[in-house]
């Protein structure tokens, strides 16, 4: 099945869970949280029901991120009414429903133009409860460029594949609001450099 299949099957069980779009456009609460804290379950797959990463296929992968932004589309298209068009679906995902490549070097999914400014949403899939996602470089960067602003924001879709899926808006984690809230998980930070 491909992925424009694939979308008819999330149209049919977005119909049988319409609370999904209803979701408030509030940041989501999110407890106070300690460096110690850890948390079971992968970046992209969320954890399994015993507490392991899921490992999914590349397709998997590609078939739950389309999965994600396409229930955000939806979402959006409520919550924004005529400032949200198609054309604010910027990456790649797009050209599965919509005209156009997309591109997914900006750090973001969509953009929304406002009055105060244009907001832009990373969507973040989960098969399970969520807990842990993992941001890429550009997304990082783009993050911290606007962490004295609210207008990066993370869109978290959790039990994407069932009836259970949950859609929550989380803070920047580099801005003020997120302070205590998230805990970087992993090795460490990759840094590239130069000799003189």
């Amino acid at each position: 099945m491909g992925l424009s299949q694939f979308k008819l099957a999330l149209d049919t069980s977005l119909e049988a869970t319409p609370g999904f779009v209803a979701t408030s456009n509030r940041f989501a609460q999110l407890q106070e949280v300690s460096g110690s804290t850890k948390r079971s379950g992968g970046g992209d797959g969320g954890g399994g029901p015993s507490g392991r990463a899921v490992r999914l296929s590349d397709d998997q992968r590609d078939a739950m991120g389309f999965a994600g932004e396409w229930l955000a589309f939806q979402w959006l298209e409520r919550h924004h009414d005529s400032d949200f068009t198609p054309a604010g679906w910027v990456s790649a995902y797009r050209r599965t429903v919509f005209p156009g490549e997309g591109d997914d070097g900006l750090g973001w999914d969509f953009q929304v133009p406002t009055r105060q400014g244009e907001l832009r949403y990373e969507v973040k899939t989960t098969v399970s409860d969520g807990g842990q996602i993992e941001l890429g470089e550009t997304q990082v960067l783009a993050a911290q460029e606007h962490s004295r602003n609210d207008w990066w924001r993370l869109i978290v879709v959790t039990n994407v594949l069932n009836a259970n899926r949950r859609l929550r808006i989380l803070p920047n984690p580099f801005g003020p609001r997120a302070r205590g809230r998230y805990v970087f998980v992993g090795q460490g930070l990759r840094l590239r450099y130069v000799f003189d």
